[in-house]
Protein backbone atom coordinates (compact mmCIF):
# COMPACT_ATOMS: atom_id res chain seq x y z
CA UNK A 1 0.00 0.00 0.00
CA UNK A 2 2.30 2.49 0.41
CA UNK A 3 4.13 1.82 -2.43
CA UNK A 4 1.66 2.42 -4.26
CA UNK A 5 0.97 5.61 -2.88
CA UNK A 6 4.68 6.68 -3.18
CA UNK A 7 3.23 5.22 -7.04
CA UNK A 8 0.19 7.27 -7.48
CA UNK A 9 2.11 10.55 -5.93
CA UNK A 10 5.20 10.12 -8.19
CA UNK A 11 2.87 9.48 -11.60
CA UNK A 12 1.16 12.82 -10.99
CA UNK A 13 4.49 14.53 -9.99
CA UNK A 14 6.03 12.99 -13.48
CA UNK A 15 2.59 14.87 -15.63
CA UNK A 16 2.65 17.93 -13.78
CA UNK A 17 6.21 18.26 -15.27
CA UNK A 18 4.81 17.53 -19.15
CA UNK A 19 4.50 20.36 -21.47
CA UNK A 20 1.50 21.60 -22.70
CA UNK A 21 0.91 22.11 -26.51
CA UNK A 22 -2.11 23.61 -27.47
CA UNK A 23 -1.78 22.34 -30.96
CA UNK A 24 -0.77 18.64 -31.44
CA UNK A 25 2.86 18.56 -32.72
CA UNK A 26 4.09 16.47 -35.16
CA UNK A 27 5.52 13.11 -35.05
CA UNK A 28 8.58 14.51 -35.49
CA UNK A 29 8.54 16.85 -32.78
CA UNK A 30 6.92 14.41 -30.27
CA UNK A 31 10.04 11.93 -30.37
CA UNK A 32 12.27 14.90 -30.23
CA UNK A 33 10.63 16.12 -26.74
CA UNK A 34 10.83 12.60 -25.38
CA UNK A 35 14.09 12.10 -26.31
CA UNK A 36 14.79 15.28 -24.37
CA UNK A 37 12.59 13.98 -21.38
CA UNK A 38 14.71 11.19 -21.29
CA UNK A 39 18.51 13.14 -20.97
CA UNK A 40 16.93 15.15 -18.24
CA UNK A 41 16.09 14.41 -14.95
CA UNK A 42 12.89 12.98 -15.52
CA UNK A 43 14.35 9.88 -16.74
CA UNK A 44 15.31 9.56 -13.30
CA UNK A 45 12.26 10.00 -11.77
CA UNK A 46 11.19 7.30 -14.02
CA UNK A 47 13.28 4.71 -13.65
CA UNK A 48 12.66 4.81 -9.61
CA UNK A 49 8.90 4.30 -10.36
CA UNK A 50 10.21 1.35 -12.50
CA UNK A 51 11.71 0.39 -9.35
CA UNK A 52 9.03 0.71 -7.00
CA UNK A 53 6.66 -1.13 -9.85
CA UNK A 54 9.14 -3.96 -9.55
CA UNK A 55 8.60 -4.05 -6.29
CA UNK A 56 5.29 -3.93 -6.06
CA UNK A 57 5.06 -7.10 -7.95
CA UNK A 58 7.96 -8.96 -5.90
CA UNK A 59 5.68 -8.46 -2.93
CA UNK A 60 2.82 -10.89 -4.47
CA UNK A 61 0.20 -8.80 -2.75
CA UNK A 62 -3.15 -9.64 -4.31
CA UNK A 63 -5.25 -6.68 -3.81
CA UNK A 64 -2.22 -4.36 -3.99
CA UNK A 65 -1.71 -5.28 -7.61
CA UNK A 66 -5.09 -5.05 -8.44
CA UNK A 67 -5.75 -1.94 -6.45
CA UNK A 68 -3.30 0.37 -8.11
CA UNK A 69 -3.53 -0.33 -11.66
CA UNK A 70 -7.61 -0.25 -11.62
CA UNK A 71 -7.23 2.59 -9.78
CA UNK A 72 -4.53 3.83 -12.22
CA UNK A 73 -6.87 2.59 -15.37
CA UNK A 74 -10.08 4.62 -14.37
CA UNK A 75 -8.39 7.37 -13.66
CA UNK A 76 -6.37 7.36 -16.51
CA UNK A 77 -9.63 6.54 -18.80
CA UNK A 78 -10.86 9.81 -17.52
CA UNK A 79 -8.01 11.57 -17.73
CA UNK A 80 -8.34 10.36 -21.72
CA UNK A 81 -11.72 12.24 -22.01
CA UNK A 82 -11.90 14.88 -19.93
CA UNK A 83 -8.04 16.39 -18.67
CA UNK A 84 -8.11 19.47 -19.98
CA UNK A 85 -5.11 20.70 -22.48
CA UNK A 86 -3.76 17.34 -21.62
CA UNK A 87 -0.21 16.59 -22.63
CA UNK A 88 0.65 14.93 -26.21
CA UNK A 89 2.64 12.72 -23.41
CA UNK A 90 0.54 11.99 -21.71
CA UNK A 91 -1.04 8.75 -22.82
CA UNK A 92 2.56 7.81 -24.28
CA UNK A 93 3.27 7.40 -20.28
CA UNK A 94 0.15 5.95 -19.12
CA UNK A 95 0.35 3.10 -21.67
CA UNK A 96 4.30 2.50 -21.00
CA UNK A 97 3.28 1.75 -17.56
CA UNK A 98 0.88 -1.12 -18.27
CA UNK A 99 2.91 -1.90 -21.51
CA UNK A 100 6.36 -1.40 -20.02
CA UNK A 101 6.11 -1.59 -16.04
CA UNK A 102 3.33 -4.18 -15.82
CA UNK A 103 3.40 -6.83 -18.58
CA UNK A 104 7.39 -6.56 -20.02
CA UNK A 105 9.11 -5.86 -16.30
CA UNK A 106 6.28 -7.77 -14.26
CA UNK A 107 6.96 -10.59 -16.86
CA UNK A 108 10.45 -10.59 -15.79
CA UNK A 109 10.23 -10.89 -12.33
CA UNK A 110 7.48 -12.95 -11.94
CA UNK A 111 3.86 -11.21 -12.39
CA UNK A 112 2.71 -14.79 -13.09
CA UNK A 113 2.95 -15.68 -9.52
CA UNK A 114 0.84 -12.79 -8.04
CA UNK A 115 -1.79 -14.07 -11.09
CA UNK A 116 -1.52 -17.89 -9.54
CA UNK A 117 -2.05 -16.71 -6.14
CA UNK A 118 -5.56 -15.10 -7.74
CA UNK A 119 -6.77 -17.86 -9.26
CA UNK A 120 -6.08 -19.99 -5.98
CA UNK A 121 -7.79 -18.26 -4.08
CA UNK A 122 -11.30 -19.59 -2.22
CA UNK A 123 -13.19 -18.35 -0.47
CA UNK A 124 -13.51 -21.84 1.48
CA UNK A 125 -9.54 -21.52 2.55
CA UNK A 126 -9.93 -17.58 3.39
CA UNK A 127 -11.20 -16.75 6.93
CA UNK A 128 -11.62 -12.90 6.19
CA UNK A 129 -14.96 -13.23 5.33
CA UNK A 130 -15.87 -14.98 8.84
CA UNK A 131 -14.08 -12.00 10.05
CA UNK A 132 -15.75 -9.62 8.43
CA UNK A 133 -19.50 -11.54 9.56
CA UNK A 134 -18.37 -11.00 13.23
CA UNK A 135 -17.17 -8.02 13.25
CA UNK A 136 -20.03 -6.44 11.76
CA UNK A 137 -21.66 -7.25 15.00
CA UNK A 138 -19.85 -5.47 16.78
CA UNK A 139 -21.00 -2.40 14.79
CA UNK A 140 -24.86 -3.55 14.95
CA UNK A 141 -24.19 -3.71 18.78
CA UNK A 142 -22.43 -0.31 19.16
CA UNK A 143 -23.39 1.71 16.03
CA UNK A 144 -23.15 4.98 17.33
CA UNK A 145 -19.97 5.09 19.82
CA UNK A 146 -18.27 2.27 18.74
CA UNK A 147 -15.47 0.07 20.72
CA UNK A 148 -13.30 2.54 20.83
CA UNK A 149 -10.37 3.85 18.34
CA UNK A 150 -7.32 1.12 18.47
CA UNK A 151 -10.01 -1.57 20.16
CA UNK A 152 -10.48 -4.15 17.98
CA UNK A 153 -8.47 -6.25 19.18
CA UNK A 154 -9.66 -6.54 22.54
CA UNK A 155 -13.19 -5.99 21.49
CA UNK A 156 -13.16 -8.69 18.59
CA UNK A 157 -12.62 -12.08 21.22
CA UNK A 158 -15.95 -11.25 22.64
CA UNK A 159 -17.99 -11.87 18.95
CA UNK A 160 -15.63 -14.10 17.09
CA UNK A 161 -17.23 -17.26 16.36
CA UNK A 162 -15.77 -20.93 16.84
CA UNK A 163 -15.09 -21.64 12.64
CA UNK A 164 -12.29 -18.99 13.54
CA UNK A 165 -8.96 -19.80 14.38
CA UNK A 166 -6.46 -17.72 15.87
CA UNK A 167 -6.13 -14.16 17.05
CA UNK A 168 -6.80 -11.22 15.17
CA UNK A 169 -5.96 -7.71 15.88
CA UNK A 170 -7.72 -6.32 12.52
CA UNK A 171 -10.65 -7.10 10.38
CA UNK A 172 -9.10 -6.88 7.38
CA UNK A 173 -11.50 -4.38 6.42
CA UNK A 174 -11.07 -0.46 6.89
CA UNK A 175 -14.78 0.27 6.25
CA UNK A 176 -15.46 -2.31 8.84
CA UNK A 177 -12.81 -1.64 11.29
CA UNK A 178 -13.78 1.83 11.25
CA UNK A 179 -17.31 1.49 11.75
CA UNK A 180 -16.70 -1.12 14.30
CA UNK A 181 -14.07 1.62 16.53
CA UNK A 182 -15.14 4.72 15.52
CA UNK A 183 -19.06 4.38 15.15
CA UNK A 184 -21.00 4.88 11.75
CA UNK A 185 -21.77 8.60 12.28
CA UNK A 186 -17.95 9.18 12.26
CA UNK A 187 -17.54 6.85 9.73
CA UNK A 188 -19.54 7.85 7.35
CA UNK A 189 -17.94 11.54 7.90
CA UNK A 190 -14.77 10.51 7.20
CA UNK A 191 -16.55 8.70 3.61
CA UNK A 192 -18.18 12.14 2.67
CA UNK A 193 -14.90 14.10 2.97
CA UNK A 194 -13.19 11.14 0.81
CA UNK A 195 -15.94 11.43 -1.55
CA UNK A 196 -15.55 15.59 -1.41
CA UNK A 197 -11.74 15.12 -2.03
CA UNK A 198 -12.59 13.03 -5.36
CA UNK A 199 -14.80 15.22 -6.84
CA UNK A 200 -12.64 17.87 -5.91
CA UNK A 201 -9.85 15.85 -8.14
CA UNK A 202 -11.81 15.37 -11.08
CA UNK A 203 -12.84 19.09 -11.22
CA UNK A 204 -9.48 20.55 -10.82
CA UNK A 205 -8.65 18.08 -13.64
CA UNK A 206 -10.82 18.74 -15.76
CA UNK A 207 -10.85 22.40 -15.54
CA UNK A 208 -7.47 23.84 -13.98
CA UNK A 209 -5.33 25.43 -16.52
CA UNK A 210 -2.13 24.61 -14.47
CA UNK A 211 -0.31 22.08 -15.19
CA UNK A 212 1.41 21.89 -11.68
CA UNK A 213 -2.07 21.65 -10.22
CA UNK A 214 -3.74 18.54 -12.64
CA UNK A 215 -0.76 16.67 -12.03
CA UNK A 216 -0.92 16.95 -8.68
CA UNK A 217 -4.54 16.22 -8.55
CA UNK A 218 -4.03 12.98 -10.47
CA UNK A 219 -1.82 11.23 -8.43
CA UNK A 220 -3.72 12.28 -5.55
CA UNK A 221 -7.03 10.87 -7.32
CA UNK A 222 -5.27 7.52 -8.02
CA UNK A 223 -4.07 7.51 -4.33
CA UNK A 224 -7.59 7.92 -2.85
CA UNK A 225 -9.33 5.44 -5.49
CA UNK A 226 -6.60 2.77 -5.16
CA UNK A 227 -7.06 3.14 -0.54
CA UNK A 228 -11.07 2.53 -1.24
CA UNK A 229 -10.16 -0.36 -3.23
CA UNK A 230 -7.64 -1.81 -1.35
CA UNK A 231 -9.17 -1.10 2.05
CA UNK A 232 -12.34 -3.77 1.25
CA UNK A 233 -9.65 -6.58 1.95
CA UNK A 234 -6.67 -5.01 4.37
CA UNK A 235 -6.24 -2.35 7.05
CA UNK A 236 -3.59 -0.41 5.38
CA UNK A 237 -4.85 2.61 7.36
CA UNK A 238 -4.37 1.13 10.62
CA UNK A 239 -0.32 1.28 9.73
CA UNK A 240 0.98 4.69 10.80
CA UNK A 241 3.30 4.91 7.58
CA UNK A 242 0.43 4.52 5.44
CA UNK A 243 -2.40 6.36 7.03
CA UNK A 244 0.27 9.44 7.98
CA UNK A 245 1.00 9.80 4.51
CA UNK A 246 -2.19 9.52 3.12
CA UNK A 247 -3.59 12.26 5.32
CA UNK A 248 0.06 14.16 3.59
CA UNK A 249 -1.39 13.26 0.53
CA UNK A 250 -4.90 14.77 1.24
CA UNK A 251 -3.54 17.92 2.60
CA UNK A 252 -1.38 18.45 -0.18
CA UNK A 253 -4.51 18.13 -2.48
CA UNK A 254 -6.26 20.76 -0.73
CA UNK A 255 -3.33 23.13 -0.62
CA UNK A 256 -2.89 22.40 -4.46
CA UNK A 257 -6.49 23.42 -5.20
CA UNK A 258 -6.00 26.69 -3.50
CA UNK A 259 -3.29 27.85 -5.80
CA UNK A 260 -5.78 29.17 -8.58
CA UNK A 261 -7.68 31.62 -5.91
CA UNK A 262 -4.15 32.61 -4.47
CA UNK A 263 -2.88 33.18 -8.07
CA UNK A 264 -5.96 35.98 -8.19
CA UNK A 265 -5.46 37.37 -4.86
CA UNK A 266 -1.69 38.69 -6.08
CA UNK A 267 -3.21 39.81 -9.19
CA UNK A 268 -5.71 42.06 -7.20
CA UNK A 269 -3.46 43.09 -4.91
Amino acid sequence: NYLNLCLAMGIGLLISQMKINKHPLPIKQLIIDILESLLSNKIILRLCLIIIVCGLVLTKSRMGNIAFFSALAIISLYGFFFYKNKPQQLKLLIVSFFVLDLVIVGGLIGIGEVKDRLSNTSFVEETRDEVYRDSILIILDKPILGSGGGSFYTAFPAYQSEVILGHYDNAHNDYIQFAAELGLPVSILLGCLLIYLLFLCLNIISTSNCNFQKGIAFGCITSILMMLIHSTVDYSLQSGANSITFIAILATLLNVSKLKSDVKKRRRQ
